[in-house]
């Protein structure tokens, strides 16, 4: 059958998530892909202007009655940050986690949305 893997070192790897970054006339919005990441274990702070967003994703649990015969699935941490600007609002900025995917959404300040001027 298959044979026992040669045992590899089991430390986390540190890995950069893949952003999409889409933007509108009120918010950005930055998706990051963290693939079986428990939404526990997702942290989003805000240092100054740097957005800081990490995540650890765990060892499978297998159970004790198995024998690993393959494995390539290991911890993981993903850490990614990113400097906001000053139209970023970041008194409201809000974030959402589903299938995988972190969404977060940086409203921009009421100064500088885009607005009609009246003219007299």
């Amino acid at each position: 059958m298959l044979q026992q893997p040669q045992k590899q070192k089991e430390q986390a790897a540190v890995v950069i998530p893949p952003v999409n970054i889409h933007e509108t006339d009120r918010e950005v919005t930055l998706e990051a892909e963290m693939a079986g990441v428990l939404k526990d274990d997702i942290s989003i702070e805000l240092k100054n202007d740097e957005l800081v967003i990490s995540a650890h994703r765990r060892e499978p649990e297998i159970p004790k009655e198995y024998r690993v015969v393959h494995r390539e699935r290991y911890p993981v941490e993903y850490h990614r940050a990113f400097v906001l600007g000053a139209e970023a609002s970041k008194e409201t900025i809000s974030a959402d986690y589903k299938n995988g995917i972190l969404t977060v959404r940086i409203p921009k300040s009421e100064e500088t949305k885009p607005r009609k001027i009246a003219i007299s």
